[in-house]
């Protein structure tokens, strides 16, 4: 429902929502903007003595008894600046009639900025009769004045300029924030406290204002002060004109902007700041609404400020950091208002980006959460780092091959494994015969070639499923999981053997080394990884012994030589 005077017909009758304002025995209505009225209930109608379609439209400051009407400029300059809120109620007179005279009647308002409500967008305004309490006079000439309708005590700066543009009459708060003294002010142009690149628009505002066109204009300033400085304010003109629609003066309110424009610029500064940073800082509601993404964000997840398709943060994030969220990092920000941790965004090209991220919960004065944000750095760059240096920890940089740490380690699981299964599981271990010749004679990257050259043909033979890991110098070993029994291990060394024994062309070398092998086969529940390649050692160095190029399985009561043919 909108209580807009653009979007509402005047007669105000078609929403029950409306219907039940018109119930109230309080007047409600709505100032837009501009300072007309764009809606009036029931009770309003009755208490001003006017139909609604006469109110509707007009503006709202001539419905008060002139001496109130900078006051309530005021007080509605004031409700505009400060944003939703109710404010404290103020006690203003209003022009009633009666019979088809206008009396004075006091009204006691309280005022609430919903001019960024999409269904409002005005100031709503509800208000009672309190004229015996205030002790008003009916009488309209001469009302008596008091604390309540005080020009002089309202909190912010108020004037009142003649026809001829001079200040007719100006309050304490106006000296105060311009420096001058009230009978410098008196019969000063208003016109000479404007900013010489702002004058020619404030001749246009007055144009407008003489010539009938405008009744009000609510614009941001500079004023000149005493001591020759500018001072930023917003100003209100309210124009008051005769029965006849001459302009008898122009009210004005004015609010001193310093420390709004100083929030403002700092604001900025910040914006500016976010936007040219390197981390992703993204801001939602407390529903996870995403309300700001700055630069490195939009470039690096795609997103885009208003996209309905990315609306939510959910859908930047992590199919594993979205399961995360009701597990850890929401449990963690409702007990401590922060969560810090890794986490990955997703791209809108489905990528994931590892990132290192505070989330943070923003409250209000009453506790509520208003704001979240999220600061990340991307770390993808550093993870790649630490996956290389825990695949350098468990891999020979020569060959690429798993070390031994890593053979050790998936030697245990394997057999873990084994023994839940009821199998078996063979260890190879691997010498070259010969490379220390090969290496002496060629040099050391000639040695280096023929073990990549080794390590790639082995790679080739094993089974498919097979672990081969290179354990340093000519050292290589096989961890075989199910094996069928000693004669597949016997086949497996031979052709190890077979292909090993054929010479290897290293750039303008061919070098020819072979292989001795000894193997070791055990169940998970009565040996260790260490024991097998214990025993396989074993193996090798009888296998070394008995002539080399051929395989030695390691036995349970005593040692098996097996010549590989």
């Amino acid at each position: 429902m909108s209580l807009s005077s653009t979007s509402v017909p005047t007669t105000r009758r078609g929403s029950s929502a409306l219907a039940l304002l018109d119930q109230l025995s309080d007047m409600v209505f709505v100032i837009d903007p501009d300072g007309t009225l764009g809606y009036a209930n029931a009770a309003c109608e009755e208490f001003l003595g006017r139909p609604a379609t006469d109110l509707v439209g007009t503006n709202a400051l001539d419905l008060l008894h002139e001496d109130d009407r900078s006051f309530a400029a005021d007080a509605i300059t004031q409700t505009m600046a400060k944003g939703p809120g109710i404010r404290h109620p103020l006690t203003v007179r209003a022009i009633v009639r009666d019979g088809g005279h206008d009396t004075v009647r006091a009204v006691e308002i309280v005022s609430n900025n919903l001019l960024d409500d999409p269904d409002i967008r005005g100031i709503v305004v509800c208000g009672r009769d309190v004229t015996g309490r205030a002790g008003i006079s009916p009488k309209l000439d001469r009302a008596p004045s008091s604390a309540d309708f005080s020009f002089d005590r309202a909190p912010s700066p108020c004037a009142v300029i003649g026809p001829d543009g001079r200040f007719t009459r100006v309050n304490p708060a106006m000296l105060v924030l311009t420096g001058y003294t009230a009978a410098e002010l008196i019969g000063m142009r208003a016109a000479n406290l404007a900013h010489p690149d702002e004058i020619d628009d404030e001749r246009e505002v007055a144009s407008r204002i003489f010539s009938g066109a405008s009744d009000s204009d609510t614009r941001e300033r500079r004023m000149k002060r005493a001591d020759g400085e500018w001072t930023w304010v917003r100003r209100t003109y309210w124009v008051v004109r005769n029965p006849d629609g001459q302009l008898r003066c122009i009210d004005l309110a004015v609010v001193d902007m310093t420390e709004q424009r100083e929030s403002r610029a700092r604001a900025i500064q910040l914006h500016d700041i976010l936007e040219s940073s390197q981390e992703i800082v993204i801001l939602t509601d407390a529903q996870g609404a995403i309300e700001y993404v700055n630069s490195r964000a939009r470039e690096l997840l795609g997103l885009k400020e208003g996209d309905p398709t990315q609306d939510r943060l959910e859908g930047s994030l992590s199919k594993r950091t979205v399961e995360r969220l009701p597990e850890e990092i929401v449990p963690q920000l409702i007990a401590h208002d922060a969560w810090t941790g890794e986490l990955e965004f997703l791209t809108t090209e489905g990528e994931e980006v590892a990132v290192a991220c505070t989330v943070q919960l923003h409250r209000d004065v009453s506790g509520e959460v208003t704001l979240v944000s999220a600061i990340a750095h991307d770390i993808r760059d550093l993870k790649s780092a630490q996956r290389l240096l825990e695949h350098q920890a468990t891999h020979d940089v020569l060959t690429m091959l798993p070390n031994r740490q890593l053979f050790q380690e998936m030697g245990e699981q394997a057999l873990g494994r084994a023994d839940r299964d009821g199998t078996t599981v063979a260890v190879l271990f691997l010498d070259l015969d010969r490379f220390k010749h090969v290496n002496d004679t060629h040099g050391h990257p000639c040695g280096d070639q023929l073990l990549i050259e080794v390590a790639a043909r082995l790679e080739k033979s094993v089974r498919r499923g097979d672990m081969l890991a290179r354990f340093g110098g000519d050292e290589f070993a096989v961890l075989c999981e199910h094996p069928a029994g000693q004669i597949e291990m016997l086949e497996l060394a031979d052709r190890l053997i077979e292909d090993l024994s054929r010479p290897a062309r290293l750039d303008a070398v061919i070098a020819e080394v072979g292989v001795s092998i000894g193997i070791a086969i055990g169940a998970g529940n009565r040996v260790t990884i260490e024991t097998l390649l214990r025993d396989a050692d074993v193996a090798l160095y009888q296998a070394k012994e008995q002539g080399r190029g051929r395989a030695v399985i390691f036995g349970s009561a005593a040692a098996v030589t097996v010549e590989a043919s």
